[in-house]
């Protein structure tokens, strides 16, 4: 099964996430923000990072802009609590930072494992 990376600063919806995407079977590592998670990337290989966007010490702007930078190829699903602001701004960002996925929080379980499914898939080239 696919190795996640989590990056979430508060801690109940980084844990219940985390148990979701556990549940379906997924390897997942939590990290509480930007510069968190890139320790571990410098440790291990994800197949997916699904990241906060609005984040203490490096946001998730900033981690989606260096991992791609490093890695064009990694999956990314941002999350952000942003609102309305996700639907239009954000999204244009998240495309120009090249995230593959974009969650309006909240969101329901089904849509962040969907949102896994579909970057897992375009990963395995059936990206159009």
């Amino acid at each position: 099964m696919p190795n996640i990376l989590l990056v979430e600063d508060h801690e109940d919806v980084r844990e219940a996430l985390c148990e979701v995407l556990e549940l379906s079977g997924h390897t997942v590592t939590q990290a509480l923000n930007g510069m968190e998670a890139e320790k571990f990337l410098g440790k291990e290989i994800y197949d997916i990072i699904i990241t906060d966007i609005m984040m203490p010490h490096k946001t998730g702007f900033d981690l989606i802009n260096d991992v791609k930078d490093k890695n064009p190829e990694m999956k990314v699903i941002a999350i952000s609590g942003g609102g309305n602001y996700l639907t239009s701004e954000l999204t244009q960002h998240l495309a120009n930072l090249r995230a593959d996925k974009a969650l309006a929080k909240p969101f329901m379980p089904a849509q962040i494992l969907q949102a896994v499914e579909d970057v897992l898939l375009q990963k395995e080239g059936d990206k159009h």
